[in-house]
């Protein structure tokens, strides 16, 4: 006897638990500086034609080179709004990490992540998702609390990672 799928009702209400809790972490973290204040330092300084390692705050700039091109348009939008500012760098994680999700699903499971429950596949409310997520709570947290870049790397090397899975 094959393994039943779990009720559609359960897994909405898993799913909207998963997605209330990122959520909230977004929701609070909007006022918090974090690491986006040198994501903000190092957008001014490359806007101004200066050199993001020599002329930032010692310390703050501690990643790569090709990070200042996600620097610049986050501190022009902080311009505007601090607030718009971070909104986006947060949904750009959340996008980030459904997005780490649906290559980790693939990656493991050979089967597609179903953000819908009536679709095929392995539904976000799932242990095989949860679990993961479970697991990493305190980095992805502390990632969202910090406004850090982590989980938009993994995503990126999960990007890698898949690509070579399928011969690229």
């Amino acid at each position: 006897m094959g393994r039943q799928r779990p009720p559609t009702r359960q897994v909405l209400i898993g799913g909207g638990i998963v997605i209330a809790v990122l959520v909230g972490l977004c929701v609070t973290s909007l006022r918090r500086a974090g690491d986006f204040r040198g994501y903000l330092e190092v957008g001014d300084i490359l806007l101004r034609g200066g050199h993001p390692y020599t002329e930032a705050t010692p310390g703050i700039n501690t990643w790569p080179p090709v990070f200042g091109l996600f620097c610049v348009p986050l501190a022009l939008l902080a311009d505007v709004s601090l607030y718009l500012a971070r909104g986006l760098w947060l949904a750009l994680n959340l996008a980030a990490l459904v997005w780490s999700l649906k290559l980790i699903i693939g990656l493991v499971w050979r089967r597609p992540l179903a953000l819908d429950p009536r679709r095929r596949g392995i539904p976000l409310a799932s242990v095989a998702v949860v679990a993961p997520l479970v697991l990493a709570y305190p980095g992805v947290t502390g990632n969202f609390f910090h406004l850090q870049i982590n989980i938009l790397v993994f995503a990126v090397v999960l990007t890698g990672l898949a690509c070579q899975a399928k011969g690229r």
